[in-house]
């Protein structure tokens, strides 16, 4: 099976190591965070990639307070992304708060129930252990193309 879309791959990858949530509550959980995860990463891509980046930058990072606001209250409630188990969302949502991260360390500063989420994903033992590897880079995490992201760095 060729798979290419990123949301496919994560539900593949969980169906075959059952990490899917049989749940309709906790599943309702992930589909939100799905979208979440998804309206971030286009205003984050279409920042990156743009000739504007600094301006947009600027910009992202005046209006992310309130777009972490939800996020905060939902990890004051649950646990993971779904609730009370970690999913397969939890692995596009730690990635995802890991790069804003990269980009302005203190973002989440004022969000402590998010600051503590990244920070419990990224303590996870195979997160660890992966970061830990030599075949492990920080960045790029984007193309040349993009305007930040695109450096190599170990």
């Amino acid at each position: 099976m060729k798979l290419s879309q990123s949301w496919a791959i994560l539900k593949y990858v969980a169906r075959k190591y059952k990490v899917f949530l049989p749940d309709e509550k906790e599943q309702h959980l992930c589909d939100i965070m799905e979208g979440v995860v998804t309206d971030f990463r286009q205003v984050v891509l279409t920042m990156w990639y743009s000739e504007d980046f600094v301006q947009l930058a600027e910009q992202f990072f005046k209006d992310l307070p309130a777009m972490l606001d939800d996020l905060e209250a939902h990890f004051r409630k649950y646990e993971w992304a779904g609730g009370s188990t970690l999913t397969y969302v939890d692995f596009a949502v730690g990635e995802w708060l890991n790069q804003v991260e990269l980009m302005k360390s203190t973002c989440f500063d004022n969000h402590p129930a998010v600051k503590t989420y990244l920070k419990k994903f990224s303590n996870l033992d195979k997160v660890v252990s992966h970061r830990s590897s030599p075949s492990f880079n920080k960045f790029p995490i984007t193309s040349k193309k993009a305007r930040w992201g695109n450096q190599f760095e170990r």
